[in-house]
C-alpha cells in the first residue's frame, strides 16, 4: 500500500529551498513594512499634535463704499495708577507709630515699631538715658551721640518725632554700607540684638 505524504514533500528539494527563501524573505519584508507603517503612525500623530489644517477662502468678494467719514480717535496710553500713600494698617494708633510706618514702609514698619518699644517709644521724644561710657542715646529709638554728626541726625533733630524716625532709618539703611537699597539692619539697636524686639511683634 502507497504511503500518503503532504504535496510540499513531493516538490523537489532544490524548489523547496526557493520557497522557503521566498516566505522567509516575504516575512521579513512584512515586518519591515509594519515597523516602517507603525513609525510613519507616529510621525503624522506627532505632526498632528502640533499643527492643524486651516482651510481658507480662496476668494472673498467684499462689497464697500468708495469713501467714508470716520472720526479721528485719539491713541489713549494705559495709564497705571501708582498708589503714592498707602492707608496706615488698624494697628498705628500713635502719630509716633504713624511716623515709623511712613518712613520705614510697609516691609519694615512692624519691626522697627517693635525695637523702638524695647528702645524709648514709652518715653517722651526728647527723653535720653546716658551710657556707661558716656555717651547719650535719645528719643524713641534711642539714637546714639556718635551719629549727632551725621546730616539729619544732630540732638535738635533727633529730640524730635520727625527727626528721631528719620534718622533712625539713615542708620538702619547704612548698616550694609549701600545707601537707598532699603536692606537694611537693627544691629546698632540693642532692643533688637538682646531679642526683645521679636517678644514684641
Amino acid at each position: 500500500m502507497r504511503k500518503l505524504t503532504p504535496k510540499f514533500l513531493d516538490i523537489p528539494l532544490k524548489r523547496r529551498s526557493k520557497i522557503r527563501v521566498k516566505l522567509v524573505v516575504s516575512l521579513v519584508l512584512v515586518v519591515i513594512i509594519l515597523i516602517l507603517l507603525g513609525i510613519g503612525i507616529v510621525k503624522v500623530n506627532d505632526f498632528f499634535n502640533k499643527n492643524y489644517l486651516q482651510f481658507n477662502q480662496v476668494i472673498s468678494i467684499k462689497l464697500q463704499v468708495l469713501v467714508e467719514i470716520k472720526h479721528r480717535e485719539t491713541p489713549v496710553s494705559e495709564i497705571i495708577k501708582v498708589i503714592e500713600k498707602i492707608p496706615y494698617p488698624n494697628d498705628l494708633d500713635t502719630p509716633a507709630k504713624k511716623k515709623i510706618f511712613e518712613v520705614f514702609g510697609i516691609e519694615n514698619y512692624r519691626l522697627a515699631i517693635a525695637v523702638s518699644q524695647c528702645e524709648g517709644l514709652n518715653h517722651p521724644v526728647d527723653g535720653f538715658n546716658v551710657n556707661t561710657n558716656g555717651s547719650i542715646d535719645v528719643g524713641y529709638l534711642r539714637i546714639n551721640s556718635i551719629h549727632f554728626g551725621q546730616k539729619g541726625c544732630s540732638l535738635n533733630e533727633v529730640s524730635t518725632l520727625d527727626g528721631n524716625i528719620t534718622c533712625a532709618y539713615k542708620i538702619w539703611d547704612e548698616a550694609n554700607k549701600i545707601t537707598g537699597d532699603k536692606i537694611g539692619s537693627f544691629g546698632a539697636w540693642v532692643g533688637f540684638t538682646n531679642g526683645c524686639a521679636s517678644t514684641k511683634l
